[in-house]
């Protein structure tokens, strides 16, 4: 329950201020979308924020997942991104924060934009982390694509190298991107 606070816990004003100036409160948490309105003092919307967790918990950098804000205007379009908090080495998350255009390279695209598959360059240096941060920012935006940072599929024959008894491959039920090796018999 602690890390859950930690990491998708409520938002506050001044967590949004750097996108939304003039943000007086932030409006009830979507529980589908997990987007919230920032509003001024006359609860005009002056944009939407959302955070990668939980959908990005499971997606693990070097060492750990990283929980990231998304910034949108108010029709959904991304303006920016900050990172909330990370589980990842400090150099490694240091290395991507340092890199402004990996993150400028998701403004413009779109809440719900199944579809986006934007040019993200990984950050040398820290390239797992910063492709597990890019995978987590797509896929709470909308997107369900393969990984960005396995994006080949294991091949039988690569396993058979580690397990000569495989004979098939299966998605393991409830744990995305995780397969069940199966022997002649067939068991797990």
């Amino acid at each position: 329950r602690w890390m859950k606070a930690q990491t998708e816990g409520a938002l506050t004003v001044a967590q949004v201020r750097d996108f939304f100036p003039d943000a007086a409160k932030l409006g009830a948490r979507d529980p589908d979308s997990g987007v919230q309105r920032a509003l001024d003092a006359t609860d005009e919307t002056l944009g939407l924020v959302t955070q990668t967790a939980p959908l990005s918990d499971k997606i693990i950098g070097y060492s750990g997942p990283t929980n990231t804000l998304i910034f949108c205007d108010a029709r959904g379009n991304i303006t920016g991104l900050r990172v909330r908090h990370s589980d990842d080495t400090v150099e490694h998350l240091q290395e991507v924060l340092r890199h402004r255009e990996f993150f400028a390279s998701f403004n413009g695209l779109k809440l719900g934009d199944a579809t986006a598959r934007p040019k993200v360059d990984a950050v040398s240096g820290a390239t797992l982390t910063s492709t597990a941060i890019a995978e987590g920012v797509l896929r709470r935006i909308g997107g369900r694509g393969p990984s960005l940072r396995f994006p080949e599929e294991i091949t039988l024959a690569e396993v058979q190298e580690l397990a000569p008894e495989a004979v098939t491959l299966a998605p393991a039920k409830g744990r995305q991107g995780v397969l069940e090796v199966y022997d002649a018999t067939p068991q797990v």
